[in-house]
């Protein structure tokens, strides 16, 4: 059955195959699975060599948490590296992307692995035969399968879209497809869950009135951060508050609206995450990141456990929350930071914090507390 027919399942968070992302995934409580699934576009994992190596680093951060995640490509599969650098994971990433014999090397791809769930091969210049085949191929599986709409790179695919609906609806099998419409970098709510609004009104008269499931995704976590070593900065989810609203403006239609988002992360897979700069820590609640970065205030070390102190006392934090991103910080203002100087582990931590807040987005504060029983993690 498809990940989103469990109906406590409603968080589908877009995870690059990056250090940060799949250690974030890797240290949730396990019993927040069910209340999960990612979706995460196939790349180069960090030192990979080979398409399997990739396999290997998605599956060690999935398991035990989540049987089965949606599978995708990401934008970039090595395009225009130099010769010295490309791997056979460029070369293996390349065939499946490519649309020969309406895209066979993706669809074969899948069929041999059991724990992936097909997002469609999907441009402005698919061929409806293209189309047609993968939905076919895909419903045999019985997995379910999952149109990533992205406005802003794809062009204009709403009909592609509505032409899969409809297949679909035709066969009687509506609760097998997940609509997501990604709507990536975004800075405000109005105009993003307008465009969603649209599409997935089209959406829904494809599907000629049968009930269907979609989700919106996109992600306003900061570019640049402001504020010096004692103040603590509040940056809203905007991608929360989109969510909300689309599910308000749809609530007469027959569609049921997930919630889907980066992660806390930003969308392009290629870029730097952490670097030089500040030492900076930010806490994930439901609704809110917060952040302290040192300027002005201590480096290394002693900048770290400074922000971790600062952190520990914003309006958001909760006390009693024991789950592996916050007992990193609660180590680090203790003044336990050995092999933590650095901001990609401190990413990893973030990312942490955010899955489970937003998993859990629904749930009182004495749930997501109890729900936050913590596993042994790896350090």
């Amino acid at each position: 059955m498809p990940p989103w027919s469990s109906g406590s399942r409603r968080y589908f968070p877009i995870l690059h195959v990056l250090q940060a992302d799949l250690k974030g995934f890797r240290q949730l409580p396990k019993s927040d699975g069910s209340l999960l699934c990612p979706i995460i576009p196939l790349a180069q994992a960090s030192g990979a060599h080979r398409l399997k190596n990739t396999l290997i680093a998605i599956r060690q951060a999935i398991n035990g948490t989540s049987e089965f995640f949606i599978a995708d490509l990401a934008d970039s599969l090595g395009e225009g590296l130099p010769q010295d650098k490309i791997r056979d994971v460029h070369r293996d990433l390349q065939k499946l992307a490519s649309a020969d014999g309406n895209f066979s090397m993706w669809r074969k791809f899948i069929r041999e692995n059991n724990d992936m769930v097909p997002v469609i091969r999907m441009e402005a210049t698919t061929a409806e035969e293209a189309l047609d085949v993968q939905v076919d191929d895909f419903l045999d599986l019985g997995r379910g399968m999952v149109i990533r709409l992205r406005p802003r790179r794809q062009g204009p695919v709403t009909a592609k879209a509505k032409r899969v609906i409809g297949r679909v609806a035709k066969s009687d099998r509506l609760d097998e497809l997940l609509v997501v419409v990604d709507l990536e970098d975004i800075r405000e709510s109005l105009t993003p869950s307008a465009v969603a609004e649209a599409i997935l009104t089209e959406c829904a008269i494809a599907s000629g009135g049968k009930k269907l499931t979609v989700a919106t995704a996109a992600t306003s976590f900061p570019v640049e951060f402001n504020g010096t070593a004692l103040e603590i900065n509040e940056y809203p989810i905007v991608e929360r508050q989109v969510n909300e609203q689309v599910i308000g403006s749809l609530s007469d239609m027959n569609i049921r609206v997930l919630y889907s988002d980066y992660g806390s992360a930003r969308v392009r897979n290629k870029e730097k995450r952490g670097g030089p700069g500040y030492p900076r820590i930010d806490y994930a609640t439901r609704n809110i990141w917060y952040s302290n970065r040192q300027k002005d205030g201590e480096l290394g070390a002693g900048g770290y456990q400074a922000a971790a102190a600062e952190i520990m006392g914003c309006d958001g934090w909760i006390d009693d929350l024991n789950i592996y991103g916050a007992n990193m910080i609660r180590e680090a203002a203790s003044g336990e930071l050995e092999k933590r100087i650095n901001a990609t582990f401190w990413v990893g931590v973030r990312i942490n914090l955010h899955l489970h807040s937003q998993a859990h987005y629904h749930a009182s504060k004495e749930d997501l507390i109890e729900s936050a029983k913590e596993d042994d993690w790896e350090d």
